[in-house]
């Protein structure tokens, strides 16, 4: 839409392109417009809209403090942790007396701008204490609602902080898109080449999804490669009784293993933090130093205890991680290439 504009001029399209539609919404008869409309003139989108407005210029854009300022209030100050990704907010506390006057707060000040909060729809979660029975969390009267596990942004967390349940809704979510490519996948006709590259492209990035931050033990490796053979398999269709072997079958299709490019994927994210400054949310929470001791038995696998695995197996250290291209050349995992006849 702007690829011929200015960039001087790109905030003064943008206010002049939202100038219009919000004009439009305030003069329309649709009733829902009109709802609309009385949204758009209500404190906290007059406040929203203004801050929109005022971009001049690339130097005079408003900041993220001033946009959570009018959305939270002072409740984003007072949180431990807290995100927000469009309409996908989590408020994160260490104690169920924070949680409560957070969400109170919170509340209200949507309530000041004109919005409401939702709270049937809302759940919270309590860490580290799956099975302990405690009173319902009520704000302002009402009742919210307990998990064990939810979603977020297409990964399912628990409360226990276990990967088992994340990485079966993977697998599910990968066989149902490859499911939906059987007519190639699994068409006899179709070059076998083909069919590697359809995998690689549609299903395989399904199945990996989210994993650059999976603590992942050998346990769920082993199930993700019988997940990919089955899937590669097939494709060709061989089955375990024809006594071919595994590498065979990679290498017809041109697939590198998945526990590679699972590898792969996690020191390209590590390195990807690591270059970023300090303040960077991701280095703080790599930072993080967690309060409490630790029960008793073996300790839990940790994502920076997998990240360190990669790097002994790449011969790479954290300070190669500045130099981009010597990362990407070390921590790279292709795949085979294919020759089409």
């Amino acid at each position: 839409m702007f690829a011929e504009a200015r960039v001087d001029c790109f905030y003064a399209t943008m206010r002049k392109r939202a100038t219009s539609a919000v004009r439009r919404v305030r003069a329309s008869s649709n009733a829902l417009l009109a709802v609309i409309a009385e949204r758009i003139d209500g404190p906290f989108m007059g406040h929203w809209l203004s801050l929109l407005w005022n971009m001049k210029t690339s130097e005079e854009t408003c900041s993220w403090t001033d946009i959570k300022s009018a959305y939270f209030g002072n409740v984003y100050s007072q949180l431990t942790y807290g995100l927000t990704v469009w309409d996908d907010v989590a408020i994160c506390t260490t104690s169920r007396e924070e949680l409560e006057d957070a969400l109170g707060d919170w509340k209200r000040q949507l309530e000041a701008g004109g919005l409401m909060l939702s709270i049937s729809k809302s759940q919270y979660m309590v860490c580290n204490k799956p099975n302990q029975l405690e009173d319902p969390l009520v704000i302002d009267g009402q009742q919210v609602t307990r998990c064990d596990e939810y979603k977020y942004l297409g990964t399912m967390l628990h409360a226990s902080g276990n990967l088992e349940g994340n990485l079966q809704h993977r697998i599910a979510a990968a066989w149902l898109k490859w499911r939906e490519v059987t007519g190639v996948t699994c068409d006899r006709r179709m070059p076998v080449k083909l069919k590697g590259l359809v995998y690689k492209s549609i299903v395989r990035p399904v199945l990996t999804y989210g994993s650059e931050t999976w603590a992942m033990k050998q346990e769920h490796v082993r199930s993700v490669q019988v997940t990919e053979m089955k899937m590669l398999r097939w494709m060709c269709g061989v089955t375990r009784l024809d006594r071919i072997r595994n590498e065979h079958v990679r290498g017809s299709l041109g697939v590198r293993d998945i526990a590679d490019k699972l590898q792969e994927s996690r020191l390209r994210w590590y390195g990807h933090v690591k270059r970023r400054p300090p303040e960077y949310i991701g280095n703080v929470a790599m930072d993080l130093s967690i309060a409490g001791s630790q029960g008793r038995g073996r300790p839990k696998m940790r994502w920076a205890d997998t990240i360190a695995k990669d790097m002994r197996a790449c011969d790479v250290s954290v300070d190669d991680t500045s130099d981009r291209a010597k990362w990407k050349e070390r921590t790279g995992k292709a795949d085979p290439k294919i020759r089409w006849e």
